[in-house]
């Protein structure tokens, strides 16, 4: 398995804070928030993006819930990871 660098484990950590402190991802209710993260280029993508577009938008069904997943993509200019929620 790939060992990341000591600056992209400081990266990847500092990002999982950041957006898991500023979002309920079991019961999203509204917009997420998407920070931002020294050191890093964040892209996102949706498993649907019906639901909730890249940029964090939520549109919630009315029919009922969806189950969605949403990956960062962090890329530090050498090394680059995916987290999906």
């Amino acid at each position: 398995s790939y060992k990341y660098s000591t600056t992209m484990v400081s990266i990847i950590d500092a990002y999982n804070t950041a957006f898991t402190m500023a979002n309920n991802i079991h019961a999203v209710r509204g917009n997420l928030v998407l920070p931002t993260v020294s050191g890093a280029n964040v892209t996102y993508s949706s498993s649907n993006p019906d639901v909730i577009s890249t940029d964090g938008t939520v549109f919630r069904p009315v029919e009922s819930d969806k189950t969605v997943y949403f990956t960062a993509t962090l890329e530090n200019g050498y090394e680059n990871t995916h987290i999906t929620y």
